[in-house]
């Protein structure tokens, strides 16, 4: 049998021995066990607090258990009174129990029964306490715990509130009770529609939970963010009661609201910045890509999320470099000012100088780098200008020292030619010999007019002209190139606007550079396409020409170094052609590129501004 807690039991009995006969049957059982002879005896007692039972005979003398019970319940009214009766009829049975008694038993008393029955009631009784532990338990949870707890019945009227409104609200509890849940002054007039739908679903789903949220509003009339959790409980006889839990999140909402905008701060700071930002985990992988790393890239975020940043953007011979620079980063080893060039989608290559930041989880461990890069590419390009420029300078003053230097020796040289070709004009061979001289002396000279050209200053006579109007003319003086040739000048989507301020003269000689080496580099028949289209550089309107041929093309090297000086592919020449075509363009503010070579033929791209700078 499951173990019982013995019982304090009071046995009044008249008789001596159903007396003692009692008292051994239940100390049988461990019962403590105390007996009394005579009501008097037993009302005589002044300690009734821990007596747990009492056997009654009903047909007590002198003081019937109708009269004497309902002083002992007075006395003791957490105790079980057992009555003893000698009646077998449903009669019998309502007599001695409609006084108050627990139980009954028939006399004589069977001690089975007795036993059975005490341990009924043992077992009653620690039902009991642990109702009332619970109960006190749940109670003290109830009234301290920082959820506002609410019952209301099934039409919302409040039957209970905790203390914890009074805390977080400052509402009283007493006041709260009566009023309605449907119609509360404390929720926000915006949320009672919310409040209805809540408890409605809360309802009509019994033994269920229903989570919402909604805005109640304190004594002061703040606002507090509630997250509320309700469930309609079913008791025994069917009446229903519907139990609301209150948690106060407005701190927790606020933070992540106060979060949240800085995030969306951050983000926009990040999106917008007219910067390279890039987060790179721990392995490589590009997890952040901005808007401007699209644009200097030519990639989309989402072509390169999740994909290893090195083989995309880094040229195979910075690879190791930069890997490293990643490392030192994650390291936290300062690696600020690094500059690193990058791969565009279309193959060429922008200068980035470089910051990185270490990012960390909670432990503190490193789990990836935030890079932010400036473009310094077109900075690095105009100090390269700059130093170029100084360059220049001083290569022209050279020049004009040695032209002032050469002339005259060169006229005296051309004039000794001269003299000793007709002394000798009657041997064949001294003259070829003399006329090879005389060649070489105007490739000097010719030498000396394009390095002063390229490095003297470009001082510009600008005009309102039509860029047609001086290609066609570049086109007229390279006639006699053409002679004999079959060569074509065709113009598509030229009949935009072409007026810009320019040095007609300069920009007549950028045309016949370019198109002087089309005619050079393509076989017959040689076709050169003008296209133009309106476009903008430096938020300024402005003219894009684009010339392509239909030769051989540019190699990789003559596409990278086309504007260096003294760079040529032809047996013969400077090199200073193209070069000071570029000097030309640039000192109009425009630009000049070559074509990626993905397309047949050579191809520049001149962008001139419309207006003068």
């Amino acid at each position: 049998m499951a173990p019982f807690n013995p019982l304090h039991i009071l046995v009044i009995e008249d008789d001596p021995d159903t007396r003692a006969n009692l008292c051994d049957i239940l100390e049988q059982d461990s019962h403590r066990v105390e007996s009394a002879g005579s009501a008097a005896e037993a009302l005589a007692r002044a300690d009734w607090s821990s007596i747990s039972a009492i056997i009654l005979d009903r047909k007590f003398p002198g003081a019937p258990a109708d009269d004497l019970l309902p002083r002992l319940k007075q006395a003791a009214p957490d105790a079980a009174v057992l009555a003893i009766t000698g009646h077998v009829s449903p009669q019998g049975t309502i007599s001695a129990l409609s006084p108050g008694a627990t139980d009954y038993i028939l006399k004589p008393v069977e001690p089975d029964d007795l036993r059975t029955r005490m341990r009924r009631l043992s077992e009653y009784r620690q039902a009991q306490d642990a109702m009332r532990v619970a109960e006190r338990r749940y109670r003290l949870l109830v009234q301290n715990t920082s959820d506002i707890i609410t019952a209301t019945d099934r039409d919302g009227t409040i039957l209970y509130q905790s203390p914890t409104i009074e805390r977080t609200l400052g509402y009283r509890p007493e006041d709260r009770v009566g009023t309605n849940i449907l119609r509360d002054p404390i929720v926000h007039p915006d949320d009672l529609d919310a409040m209805g739908a809540f408890f409605e679903e809360v309802r009509c789903r019994a033994g269920a939970s229903v989570v919402s949220k909604f805005r109640l509003r304190d004594c002061n009339c703040s606002c507090r963010y509630i997250e509320a959790m309700g469930e309609n409980l079913l008791e025994e006889e069917g009446i229903s009661a519907i139990v609301v839990s209150y948690r106060d999140v407005t701190e927790r909402i606020r933070a992540e609201e106060a979060l949240r905008r800085e995030r969306n701060f951050a983000e926009g700071l990040i999106g917008e910045a007219p910067a390279f930002v890039a987060v790179v985990d721990a392995e490589g992988r590009i997890v952040r890509f901005n808007r401007f790393a699209e644009e200097i890239t030519g990639y989309r975020a989402e072509e390169v999320l999740g994909q290893s940043y090195f083989p995309i953007f880094i040229p195979e011979r910075n690879r190791a470099q930069d890997q490293e620079s990643f490392r030192r980063a994650l390291a936290e080893v300062d690696t600020r000012g690094v500059v690193t060039p990058i791969l565009t989608r279309s193959g060429r290559e922008r200068e980035i100088r470089w910051s990185y930041r270490v990012l960390k989880d909670s432990d503190g461990g490193a789990i990836g780098v935030l890079a932010i890069g400036q473009d310094v590419t077109e900075l690095n390009e105009a100090q390269e200008r700059a130093l170029r420029s100084e360059r220049l300078a001083a290569i022209g003053q050279m020049v004009a020292v040695l032209t002032h230097e050469s002339r005259n020796a060169l006229q005296c040289t051309q004039a000794c030619l001269e003299i000793l070709a007709r002394k000798v004009e009657d041997r064949p061979e001294a003259v070829g010999l003399i006329a090879r001289l005389q060649e070489a002396q105007d490739r000097l000279t010719h030498l000396y007019e394009d390095v002063g050209g390229f490095a003297a200053p470009i001082r510009l006579e600008l005009g309102e002209c039509d860029l047609g109007t001086v290609w066609r003319e570049a086109w007229a003086h390279l006639e006699s190139e053409r002679k004999g040739r079959q060569a074509r000048l065709l113009e598509t989507g030229c009949e935009t606007d072409l007026r810009c301020q320019i040095d007609k003269y300069r920009l007549e000689r950028v045309f016949f550079n370019i198109l002087e080496n089309s005619l050079a580099a393509c076989p017959d028949p040689v076709e050169v396409r003008m296209a133009c289209s309106p476009t903008e550089i430096g938020g300024r309107p402005a003219v894009c020409v684009n010339i392509r041929d239909n030769g051989p093309g540019l190699s990789p090297e003559a596409r990278q170094r086309i504007f260096e000086p003294f760079y040529t592919t032809k047996p013969k020449g400077t090199g200073l052609g193209m070069a000071i075509t570029r000097r030309i363009i640039e000192a109009h503010g425009g630009r000049i590129d070559v074509g990626e070579g993905t397309i047949e033929g050579a191809e520049f791209m001149i962008t001139l501004p419309r207006g003068a700078l």
